[in-house]
């Protein structure tokens, strides 16, 4: 694995690649996605990454939650109301509006979520305040400090699974959320594991061990730097070539798990690359 030195080094220049290739300097102050306060809001979220899951995200996007259905399918974030379905009342009335998601097994895992959203309001009087009793760190300053994150993540999700919540369960899709909710994290997807052990930061791309050292290793890298996770989590995802940003770049670099043969790239010529051809 590679030392701090060597991490620092890879993480900067990938940055620099970016910022040589990217056809307009990329505004970082802007969010990737907005921060969910509402009780209703948070609980279309946590439905929304269900129901991505698996599915064409571009599609979901444009079909589905653009247009406002999955947020009508589910009564405009009343969970009381969902909580009271069944599946197949569910189904009936609004599959075939929604049904780019899939897989109609997500139906039942959205009156899950309602169902466990009521219990936690009820003991917690709000979302915000069940997270606040597991005191995840807003700003992290310091390695304790990520070490007091991934305790709290850890107690977190065995209170999802006593709350039966479902669709958080997975690294990817928790960090994700967490990210939405302010907390300093990235969603580790496929990309962001493809670029980090390609360049050495992660022994594989899949695995819960290599999703929580990717998210880690970024989280150690901005402490006491001017960036956050979130801001690093878009310079991997230009870098690796991801839809959202294609026009925004003049090229992207580590677009393969295979073998590379870019040979103009900065990391490669410098030795870090480990799938150079």
């Amino acid at each position: 694995m590679r030392t701090v030195e060597e991490r620092d080094k890879i993480l900067g220049l990938i940055i620099k690649s970016v910022e040589e290739n990217a056809k307009t300097q990329p505004d970082l102050a802007k969010p990737t996605s907005k921060s969910y306060q509402d009780d209703k809001e948070i609980f279309l979220k946590i439905c929304e990454l269900i129901a991505y899951q698996g599915a064409n995200a571009k599609v979901v996007t444009n079909k589905v939650i653009k247009e406002g259905l999955l947020e009508k399918a589910l009564a405009n974030g009343d969970f009381n109301e969902v909580a009271k379905r069944t599946p197949e009342k569910f189904k009936k009335q609004f599959w075939e509006e929604i049904k780019c998601i899939r897989f109609t097994k997500k139906l039942e895992k959205m009156i899950g979520v309602a169902r466990a959203m009521r219990k936690i309001i009820k003991e917690h009087g709000s979302f915000h305040s069940f997270l606040k009793k597991f005191k995840l760190p807003r700003k992290l300053e310091s390695t304790s400090d990520i070490d007091n994150f991934w305790d709290s993540v850890d107690k977190i999700r065995e209170a999802f699974k006593a709350y039966e919540m479902p669709g958080l369960k997975n690294t990817t899709t928790l960090m994700h959320f967490l990210e939405n909710m302010g907390y300093p994290c990235l969603k580790p997807d496929r990309i962001v594991l493809r670029v980090m052990h390609n360049v050495g930061l992660v022994e594989k791309e899949t695995g819960k061990k290599h999703l929580r050292q990717a998210v880690r290793t970024i989280q150690e890298y901005c402490v006491g730097k001017d960036i956050t996770p979130k801001i690093m989590d878009r310079f991997l995802l230009m870098f690796g070539g991801q839809s959202d940003f294609k026009d925004s770049m003049k090229r992207t670099f580590c677009y393969s798990s295979d073998k590379c043969d870019i040979t103009d790239c900065e990391i490669r010529r410098q030795g870090y690359c480990v799938i150079a051809r």
